[in-house]
């Protein structure tokens, strides 16, 4: 599968972003509240279930075994449902109808998003290793990764570099504008873990029209009801 680098010549990071994202979640809010609520559940249920052995002297070889699946299940998991965010996200930006079960639309390309999640986390986790700085610019630098492979079909490997190739050149503002939607992301925990409800989806979206921009060919959303046409159509 061919797919350019960069879609759109000449695509900038703007952070008028944000602004439009939390336009978006208003105009969908019903949807994106539903969502995130599942995806919540879903992330409790695991966390809970990797606390199995835990505090168990007598059997601490055993529930060290059990943290470590439960912390790669939670990983892999984790990966699974933030594609799925970014999926619903793609489809409002294109102007198209979302519900709650377009969370798990997605099943033709699962592998490679759990793959593609396993590398970045790899790659994160090392740049946070070395003093937090190069782990926020890598986040910026992969964050179209889930992006690409949920709506261009591209394979791992690929979307990484792909998302790589199209940041690169703007590394600093792509580390800022990740650090940003991370940050927009976290503050909705401080507000009753209630504000989580709007800021993730808002912080999802943010990245999504980012990626319309540098991918899909227009840098202003559809109207309510149109049907978005864009430059290069879903998994081409």
């Amino acid at each position: 599968m061919q797919t350019p680098e960069n879609a759109v010549p000449n695509a900038r990071i703007d952070f008028g972003i944000f602004s439009e994202a939390f336009d978006l979640f208003k105009s969908n809010a019903g949807t994106w509240i539903a969502v995130i609520l599942v995806t919540g559940i879903i992330q409790v249920v695991i966390s809970s279930l990797s606390r199995i052995g835990r505090g168990d002297p007598a059997n601490a070889g055993a529930g060290l075994g059990i943290m470590i699946v439960m912390l790669v299940v939670s990983a892999v998991v984790n990966g699974i449902l933030y594609a799925g965010l970014f999926g619903i996200a793609i489809k409002q930006v294109r102007g198209e109808e979302t519900s709650i079960g377009d969370l798990f639309g997605f099943t033709d390309v699962i592998g490679q998003t759990i793959i593609a999640s396993i590398i970045v986390s790899v790659l994160m986790t090392i740049g946070f290793m070395l003093c937090l700085i190069p782990g926020i610019i890598l986040a910026g630098l992969f964050m179209f990764t889930l992006p690409l492979v949920v709506d261009k079909k591209m394979n791992a490997s690929e979307a990484v570099s792909t998302s790589f190739n199209a940041l690169k050149d703007q590394w600093l503002l792509a580390g800022v504008f990740a650090f940003l939607a991370g940050i927009i992301y976290v503050f909705g925990f401080f507000l009753c873990l209630v504000g989580v409800l709007v800021t993730a989806p808002v912080a999802i979206l943010s990245i999504t029209v980012l990626y319309r921009n540098f991918f899909l060919g227009s840098s202003t959303p559809p109207s309510s009801g149109q049907i978005f046409s864009p430059a290069i159509p879903p998994g081409s």
